[in-house]
């Protein structure tokens, strides 16, 4: 196997890889802000500030679902613009695609904290 082809078919699966991710924490967030959502220790964001009350629970994961809809023009739509051209350029592509999955990690972090501050807000501990 060629650099090239290496590249490309790395490629593929980070894509795969990227979108699955945050198809799963978009999912998740989506679903615990609705009205059938409630605290639990299985699904959803599972941090201090959300526990406090139900109020903060959905507040929390309607910031972080908002970050998700952010992350998905923000970070998919180019992943899969730069799958469809990889064979152009497979190397430096590979190496971008890299780039925008560490990306996608480091918006999960900035989510939790909007989902912090926004559970904070409503439980008046801001």
């Amino acid at each position: 196997m060629t650099t090239t082809e290496l590249f490309s078919q790395m490629g593929i699966w980070i894509v795969g890889a990227t979108i699955l991710i945050g198809l799963s924490w978009g999912l998740t967030a989506w679903y615990q802000q609705g009205p059938k959502a409630r605290r639990n220790p299985w699904a959803g964001f599972r941090l201090k500030a959300l526990y406090k009350s139900d109020e903060a629970w959905k507040a929390g994961h309607k910031a972080a679902f908002k970050q998700f809809c952010l992350n998905v023009i923000s970070i998919w739509v180019p992943s899969i613009v730069l799958v469809i051209i990889i064979q152009s350029a497979p190397v430096p592509i590979g190496i971008i695609l890299i780039a925008l999955c560490c990306a996608q990690m480091v918006w999960f972090v900035v989510a939790s904290r909007m989902a912090i501050n926004a559970a904070l807000k409503v439980s008046g501990d801001e």
